[in-house]
C-alpha cells in the first residue's frame, strides 16, 4: 500500500474522543476510560505523553492513530498504540513510534519499553525494525483472548 500523509503532533484534550473511538475499534488495544485519557493533560500524577497522527483528506482532518507513553525518570514505556484499520500498513505506526522515541531523546530518555501480544506479528516486525529487542515473556498477560505478552526494549542513546 502507499504511504498515507499524516502529521504527528502532541495531543490536546479535544483529541480524547477520537483517541477513545480508535482504541474502542481495536480489539487488541488497551482500553481506558475518558477520565483516564483526560488525566494525561493534568500536571499531577504519572507523567504520560500522547501523540496523534492526523490525516488530512480534502477539507477534513481526522485522527487516524495515536501512541501513548508513560515516563518514569529517564525510562519510557509505550502503553498503547493504535492505527485505524483503513490507515494501517502506510507508515503511520512507524511515524508514531519514531515521534515518541524522538521526544524521549529530547528529554534525555535512556531506554524505551513495551509489551505486545505474541500474535501481533505486524507490530513485532515493526518494533524489531526499529531496534527493539525481546527481553522476556509475561505468560497469560492478556485476556479476551488469553495470550502471552512479549517484552521489548531498546536503548535511546544511539542508533535509531
Amino acid at each position: 500500500m502507499s504511504s498515507l500523509r499524516a502529521t504527528i503532533r502532541k495531543a490536546v484534550p479535544a483529541d480524547v474522543p477520537a483517541v477513545i473511538a480508535l482504541e474502542q475499534a481495536s480489539a487488541g488495544a488497551a482500553h481506558w476510560t475518558e477520565s483516564e485519557y483526560s488525566s494525561i493533560f493534568s500536571p499531577k500524577g504519572v507523567r504520560r505523553v500522547l501523540c496523534v497522527a492526523e490525516s488530512a483528506a480534502g477539507d477534513d482532518a481526522s485522527v487516524v492513530g495515536f501512541v501513548l507513553a508513560r515516563v518514569v525518570a529517564n525510562e519510557w514505556e509505550i502503553e498503547n498504540i493504535v492505527v485505524d484499520g483503513a490507515s494501517q500498513r502506510r507508515g503511520i505506526g512507524r511515524a508514531l513510534v519514531s515521534a515518541v522515541i524522538e521526544q524521549a531523546r529530547l528529554e534525555s530518555g535512556s531506554r524505551m519499553f513495551l509489551e505486545v501480544r505474541r500474535s501481533n506479528a505486524a507490530a513485532i516486525s515493526l518494533y524489531m525494525l526499529m531496534s527493539f529487542h525481546q527481553d522476556g515473556i509475561r505468560r497469560s498477560y492478556y485476556k479476551d483472548p488469553e495470550e502471552d505478552a512479549l517484552l521489548f526494549s531498546r536503548s535511546l542513546e544511539n542508533s535509531s
